[in-house]
């Protein structure tokens, strides 16, 4: 029936579905929304069927996946077509929506994703990004960054670590080293940290600039 809740206990997570099947010979059971709404039907979740956390330290961590299997021999739910997840202030894109939760709601390290931090503003996107999530509010992650000059040119920054700070605001640190070939602008080279606040608009870049010319 609509809205029944499911129970994953050796993954410590739930589910709100409406239909699952099970595969006998496979000892899998596949979990999703009906591929076509029934006739009348106007609330349909296209999003899919609702995953959350019930694990103590994960703080009701969720995500909604519109196909899902279930392995009764090795306990993973392996979600499919994951739209996002909120984290935090981000939200956090796997790359082409493949999540995978093992034991104890161990959700497995999310390679190539990005990062939008933060969910609201949109200011700042981080890409080929290797994160792993904790919980609601928790994730550590590491990626590249585009930074565009008053050029339109981008220039890529790696920032090696990337997680929420004590306010729950994403933060990211980078450094741009002696040897790398970095423009602020194309009158100034840098050599030095950057900083990605989520709240705020703009990188902060705390090193040295040289000029840049022909004298």
């Amino acid at each position: 029936g609509k809205g029944s809740i499911i129970t994953f206990p050796v993954n410590q997570y739930i589910c709100y579905m409406e239909q699952f099947k099970w595969f006998m010979d496979k000892s899998e059971i596949e979990m999703g929304s009906p591929d076509k709404p029934k006739q009348g039907q106007t609330d349909i979740n296209i999003e899919g069927p609702e995953f959350i956390s019930i694990h103590p330290k994960q703080d009701s961590l969720r995500f909604n996946a519109p196909k899902a299997k279930y392995d009764l021999k090795n306990y993973i739910i392996s979600a499919r077509e994951v739209k996002k997840i909120n984290v935090a202030d981000a939200e956090i894109i796997p790359h082409k929506g493949d999540v995978i939760v093992e034991k104890n709601a161990k959700m497995q390290t999310l390679e190539n994703a990005e990062i939008i931090a933060n969910a609201i503003t949109r200011y700042h996107k981080v890409f080929n990004a290797t994160v792993n999530v904790y919980a609601r509010k928790s994730y550590e992650a590491y990626g590249d960054y585009a930074y565009v000059d008053e050029l339109k040119q981008e220039q890529i920054v790696h920032f090696a670590k990337i997680s929420p700070d004590t306010t729950g605001q994403s933060y990211a640190e980078g450094s741009i080293s002696d040897s790398a070939k970095f423009t602020l602008s194309p009158a100034f080279d840098f050599r030095g940290k950057v900083v990605m606040a989520a709240n705020n608009e703009f990188l902060v870049f705390d090193g040295s600039t040289q000029l840049t010319h022909d004298c």
